[in-house]
């Protein structure tokens, strides 16, 4: 891939194809070759970000991504830095606009400012600039706020979301706007990239129970624990959504009962919610926060089921020190099978993006999953994750 050329212009799309038009014919000019810069273009995708960090994060993306789905990429930043803002105090108010090519592909790339007074504009200018013949894909790099117009704009565009829920500010109404949107694209993708990072998890989990020896001990499940890290605040931790998905996932494919809400045991430290199970036995549901030196670092950390009675029996998950493997541990009265290394190969956010970008389809277990936390309106009774307004 060659190194992007790069211009400004106006936030007005005929400047910005012009000035396009211009990058193809410098960038045509540099190469100095008799063979022709190939203008292939497969997809659209529409990136919505933060702020200059995440504009940053999916210009990285990409470069990879073209190598896959060529096309036209166009990053909204919600909150531009300061300098863009002096900028449009100068008169300026300039997109980034950037060419690269490989042997095979070449890409462009918009970068769109959200300044003062223009946010209501900014899906009809990025529906302007759009190949309309083409598949249109949003990619919510933001906050998701069920409230959101902007959200509501940009997916009424595309033909495919691809969001984050780890990102939901308030779990029950997310989990729910989330849910709508599935219902209402039967046939086009909502994809969650917070649910591709469980799949490890997942895996290894339904692994027990393809073991027929384990199932007696399984079937006497009463205990499970869930230990997750994450950035401590004020908020209720209960608003973390791998910790809600893997439970709802399990739950919901083992025919629990919830009879009573997450109650909040410690604060910020231990939450608790009763099942019971298919054939009648208590559960006790525990969530164990810990706080995360860093973003990067949550996640959760280990998954415990246990049958406390009489014979008693164990079967544990715990992300490996590296945070690269899980280890599988079983606990038999007799016999415990040896401890397993698997690897926790899920990729970086690029990777998961550039899955999603081509699955299309929406995954039925997830949607299964989404409906069983939304529809459990216990879950909700103690006031957790109540929304606020978000």
């Amino acid at each position: 891939m060659s190194d992007p050329v790069y211009t400004t212009a106006a936030m007005e799309p005929a400047r910005i194809e012009r000035e396009l038009r211009g990058l193809w014919t410098k960038l045509a000019e540099e190469k100095n070759t008799d063979i022709p810069l190939i203008t292939k273009h497969a997809v659209n995708l529409i990136a919505v970000v933060a702020d200059s960090k995440g504009a940053e994060a999916v210009s990285t993306a990409a470069a990879v991504l073209s190598k896959r789905h060529p096309g036209r990429f166009i990053t909204i930043v919600l909150n531009p830095d300061k300098d863009a803002l002096r900028n449009r105090e100068a008169g300026s108010s300039q997109c980034i606009l950037s060419l690269a090519c490989s042997a095979e592909t070449c890409y462009e790339h918009i970068v769109i400012p959200n300044l003062p007074g223009q946010a209501s504009g900014l899906p009809q200018v990025a529906k302007t600039l759009l190949h309309h013949e083409l598949p249109i894909i949003l990619w919510w790099r933001y906050l998701f706020h069920t409230g959101e117009p902007l959200f509501q704009e940009f997916s009424a565009i595309a033909d495919q979301v691809i969001l984050d829920s780890v990102t939901i500010k308030n779990p029950q109404s997310g989990f729910t706007r989330i849910l709508e949107l599935l219902q209402g694209r039967k046939n086009q993708g909502v994809r969650d990239i917070n649910w591709t990072r469980l799949t490890p998890w997942r895996v290894a989990l339904a692994g027990f129970y393809d073991i027929t020896a384990y199932r007696p001990f399984l079937d006497n499940i009463n205990h499970i624990e869930i230990e997750y890290s994450h950035q401590l605040s004020r908020h209720h931790l209960i608003n973390n959504s791998q910790v809600l998905l893997i439970f709802g996932w399990l739950a919901s494919r083992l025919g629990w009962c919830l009879h009573s809400g997450i109650i909040e045991e410690q604060p910020e430290i231990l939450y608790r919610v009763d099942a019971v199970s298919a054939n009648g036995h208590p559960i006790i549901c525990h969530f164990r926060i810990f706080a995360a030196a860093s973003h990067r670092d949550a996640g959760i950390k280990q998954i415990r089921l246990t049958a406390e009675g009489s014979p008693y029996a164990q079967f544990g998950i715990t992300l490996c020190e590296d945070t690269q493997h899980l280890q599988t541990r079983i606990n038999l009265p007799e016999n415990s099978p040896p401890e397993k290394i698997t690897c926790l190969d899920v990729g970086s956010e690029i990777d998961l993006v550039a899955n999603e970008m081509t699955a299309g389809a929406q995954d039925g277990i997830y949607q299964q999953t989404l409906e069983y936390l939304g529809g459990n309106t216990i879950l909700w009774r103690s006031g957790e994750g109540r929304d606020t307004g978000s």
